[in-house]
């Protein structure tokens, strides 16, 4: 990994999803490796991710190479069921109103908005 570092400019990202072993997240750190955080594939006990939660060392996204677009997740109900999206709309977006149907220009802009302020060094 420090070979892998010093050979570039660019920053580095570890996909730490899923399970991960005790032994990965400290060689991450030492290296000043950023950890990847996948809105829907939270490493916690709940539906989503929060951006406003994620360390400064990490990388912020809605989606990644294993999942569809934003877009096919929160318009397939097979993904994303009718009482989850209004979930993700009330705690995530906190919108008081119905959430919409289609992925509209509004709930992109406030999904990017909420990635943007929070604490990761990138958002994606």
């Amino acid at each position: 990994l420090p070979i892998m570092k010093v050979a570039t400019d660019m920053l580095v990202c570890g996909e730490d999803l899923g399970f991960v072993p005790a032994c990965v997240p400290p060689v991450m750190e030492a290296t000043s490796i950023l950890g990847l955080r996948v809105q829907r594939m939270p490493s916690d006990d709940v539906d989503f991710g929060n951006p406003a939660d994620y360390p400064y060392a990490t990388v912020s996204t809605t989606s990644s190479h294993d999942t569809s677009t934003f877009r096919g997740w929160w318009e397939d109900p097979e993904e994303l069921s009718p009482e989850k999206k209004a979930k993700y709309f009330k705690e995530i977006l906190k919108r008081d109103e119905e959430a919409p149907e289609e992925c509209t220009t509004e709930v992109v802009e406030a999904v990017v908005r909420d990635h943007l302020a929070g604490p990761s060094i990138w958002a994606i």
